[in-house]
């Protein structure tokens, strides 16, 4: 393994395989070096690791700049993670695709998602997720695409679907759909409460909103337990024979 050899064979088959495969596996295979270099460290291997780790950014940089469909945020992720271990430290991949999707995903589901104010909060969540890591690794790219000032009409949509929400009465259903919309509603919770950063205006209305949110999940979440303490006692009867009617007696007569 520490030959010449076998470094120039593994750096031949990360190439294939940065070169060759879905966005997802190439981030695997970025982290899976990271993990490598982390555990080497202070080893023979850690600097043909960095080596190779560098090799494997700079390919994965130039697929993904034309990456059709672009990028998922946990793989832009797990490149940049990866490229602190590397000095200089290497470049983002084009963000600009990366951008869009998620901004129209966010604007297209704010058009069509009519009352699915999860769905909003699912698409706000991930635009402000984008937002927040290139801010970290190219904070220039959002002053160039005018963020957050261009999205306050498309932020205040979304409050406006999150506060009709709130107003409406919770739809009380089983205990399994209940639990599910306590996680949605404290996932939403968290997504409106991440508008700190706006101007002040919108940050009064998800103040206000976040602890109604909170306290729908609270009660929602107490009516599923009780749901299931109700449906933990209650044993159905076991079926008893009337002694004036019976199965066999209805076949005999056929």
């Amino acid at each position: 393994m520490g030959s010449e050899g076998s470094w120039l064979d593994i750096g031949q088959a990360v190439d294939r395989v940065a070169a060759a495969d879905p966005p997802a596996a190439q981030a695997a295979l970025i982290s899976a070096i990271a993990e490598a270099i982390s555990q080497a460290h202070g080893r023979s291997a850690e600097s043909p690791l960095r080596t190779l780790l560098e090799k494997a950014l700079g390919v994965v940089r130039s697929d993904w700049d034309v990456s059709k469909p672009p990028v998922a945020l946990r793989d832009l992720r797990a490149y940049s993670q990866a490229t602190l271990l590397v000095t200089p430290v290497p470049p983002m991949p084009q963000l600009q695709g990366i951008w869009d999707s998620y901004s129209e995903a966010f604007m297209s589901v704010l058009q069509w998602a009519k009352d699915d104010v999860f769905s909003v909060a699912d698409a706000l969540g991930d635009f402000k997720d984008l937002a927040a890591l290139i801010a970290e690794t190219e904070p220039r790219f959002l002053k160039q695409v005018n963020y957050p000032e261009a999205w306050r009409g498309e932020v205040t949509q979304a409050l406006d679907f999150c506060e009709r929400f709130v107003a409406k009465a919770p739809a009380i259903g089983d205990e399994d759909s209940m639990r599910i919309e306590v996680k949605s509603l404290e996932a939403l919770a968290l997504a409106i409460d991440d508008l700190a950063d706006w101007d002040v205006g919108l940050s009064e209305r998800a103040r206000v909103l976040v602890p109604r949110l909170e306290e729908r999940a609270t009660s929602l979440d107490a009516k599923a337990d009780q749901q299931s303490e109700y449906d933990d006692a209650y044993q159905p009867e076991d079926w008893v024979e009337d002694e004036f009617f019976s199965i066999e007696g209805v076949f005999a007569d056929l």
